[in-house]
């Protein structure tokens, strides 16, 4: 049965209900970042979220937090009292509403298999990834709470809330001692739990059982995260440099195709520069088309499709994998198509269009999403490691190797020091239009040193002491495969975001590193061939003795 158009009543309660869920999920998106966060130090420890217990605890018995408390529970105490005496325990009833179960939304067992689905791609990243070798702990208590509050969502829905903040505590290891990790995908895909939450809460408190306002509200989420950097693009006229073939050379340098030769990437790059406009106006249509994801139903389904499409194109073009929500928009697309569910969602009226857009082109007041907005140029500088064991025998270590900081290698600020200064940034992109240009017309590897000579003397050298400290201490707890990860995370660990080749370090079981060399390798394009034109060393890491571990 094909849904009716919403009355101007019910759009008006529609349109309510949504502001209402945006307004609640900035907030709880807030608090539950906060609530999540842990000290570097809580990392190291066999268990790490008992701490944050502990962390709210020691928070509220301070001063401040202490009368902070008191005051809440007074407030409490009051509203409890009013409820009873003035609305007959219609407020209890309410808070109540809380803690049941699935069988008050309509459509109960499909919904819930949407969201413990979802919900279980994010608690199967955060809970097998490779053993972090940095403080050489496995975390298996840890692993298996993340595991635990999700098998709870499938019982009770109020149960995301607490699962979205242990997930976010698992996640922020990656942060230490870097301060970098690659979260646009882990990003959204922790904030659907948190909206479904919210989404919990508002259906308590205004007894609503329509499941459509919360398919609505993820639409826009999921449309804004690529609208913002749609609309990036458009704001610096990113389709006036039209040379998205680069960034394939910048990630080959980086270990991307690796196994290929650079003849063979040349080529395939130079191909892609003839369809260069091509694909970059397919980006504009995915990016920016999604601000009208719900115009139709077919605009749903096709924005979905084109988006995997999409997805698929730029692994094939960097090596980035967006795994992640490709699996969450096939969910999706089930959850919709499951027996007609799109005709019986009333989601696509023009008046509830129009304000899809508002919700999305508002996405910095109450979703900021990241604009992933640079211009493509033919230098890229890349990080090469060697670590040298007790006999003097070198290993080559690749990205791979620092798994599951691999992102963090490629994409982030290594620190590592140059001795020069560095023009571009990851996979040779850079945020100025007017240094992409400079670096597009030169044809000679002089050029490109004169340009770092002339900025050289307003370099800042970042910090050193965490990326020494890091890569000493992973290299001084590497081992082989077999040595490093139980069985059950070698099965069924989850595919990696950033690929590089090779994939892993070829460490022999029972070789111990005594020092890594880290070299730095400029790679420029001059227009028909791939050189390197440079390699210097820039750092040489004693490798610190083991870490006290748990059971290997």
């Amino acid at each position: 049965m094909r849904a009716q158009p919403p009355s101007s009543r019910g759009t008006l309660a529609f349109a309510a209900t949504v502001v209402a869920m945006l307004a609640t999920f900035r907030l709880a998106d807030v608090a539950i970042a906060l609530l999540g966060q842990l000290p570097a130090a809580a990392y190291s420890d066999s268990v790490f979220l008992d701490n944050l217990i502990s962390r709210w605890w020691r928070l509220l018995s301070s001063g401040g937090g202490a009368w902070l408390a008191i005051a809440a529970v007074v407030l409490l105490a009051a509203a409890a009292a009013l409820d009873e005496r003035w609305l007959r325990g219609a407020g209890r009833r309410r808070v109540a509403a809380l803690f049941a179960g699935w069988g008050e939304l309509d459509e109960p067992r499909a919904l819930r298999w949407f969201v413990v689905g979802v919900t279980g791609v994010a608690a199967w990243a955060l809970s097998c990834y490779g053993r972090n070798l940095y403080v050489d702990r496995l975390h298996a208590v840890d692993r298996l709470l993340v595991l635990a509050l999700w098998l709870a969502i499938a019982w009770r829905p109020i149960f995301v809330f607490p699962f979205t903040i242990a997930a976010t505590a698992v996640a922020g290891q990656f942060f230490v001692p870097l301060g970098f990790i690659s979260w646009t995908e882990m990003g959204v895909l922790l904030r659907f739990p948190v909206l479904f939450g919210v989404f919990w809460i508002v259906r308590a408190a205004s007894g609503r059982r329509e499941t459509g306002v919360f398919i609505f509200a993820w639409c826009c989420l999921l449309a804004a995260t690529y609208w913002a950097s749609g609309f990036g693009k458009l704001r610096v006229g990113w389709l006036t440099h039209p040379h998205v073939h680069l960034l394939l050379l910048g990630a080959y340098a980086n270990g991307w195709l690796a196994y290929l030769e650079p003849a063979t990437v040349e080529r395939v790059a130079r191909a892609s520069a003839r369809v260069a406009l091509p694909l970059m106006l397919f980006t504009l249509l995915v990016e920016c088309g999604s601000i009208l994801l719900l115009w139709r139903r077919w605009s749903l389904v096709w924005f979905l499709a084109l988006a995997t499409a999409f997805h698929l194109g730029a692994f094939a073009m960097t090596g980035i994998f967006f795994w992640k929500w490709m699996l969450v928009d096939a969910m999706l697309l089930a959850y919709l198509f499951h027996d007609r569910r799109p005709a019986r969602l009333q989601i696509f009226a023009p008046r509830l269009l129009a304000l899809s857009v508002v919700a999305i082109a508002a996405h910095p007041l109450w979703a900021p999403s990241e604009n992933l907005t640079w211009f493509d140029t033919p230098l890229t500088y890349s990080l090469e490691f060697e670590g040298i064991d007790a006999r003097g025998a070198s290993h080559r270590l690749p990205a791979g190797f620092f798994r599951p900081y691999g992102d963090a290698i490629v994409l982030g600020p290594a620190g590592a020091n140059a001795p020069h200064a560095s023009l571009t940034r990851a996979m040779g992109v850079t945020l100025h239009r007017s240094l992409a240009d400079s670096l597009e017309g030169m044809r000679t590897p002089d050029e490109v040193l004169a340009a770092e000579r002339v900025r050289d003397s307003a370099r800042v050298d970042p910090a050193s002491a965490a990326f020494d400290d890091f890569v000493g201490a992973y290299a001084a707890n590497a081992r082989c495969e077999r040595e490093r990860d139980p069985l059950i995370l070698r099965v069924a660990g989850v595919p990696r975001h950033l690929w590089t080749f090779p994939l892993d370090a070829d460490l022999r079981c029972g070789v111990r590193l005594t020092r890594v060399r880290v070299f730095e390798r400029t790679t420029f394009f001059l227009g028909d061939s791939l050189r390197v034109i440079r390699r210097v060393p820039v750092r040489e890491i004693a490798v610190t003795p083991p870490r006290d571990s748990d059971a290997r």
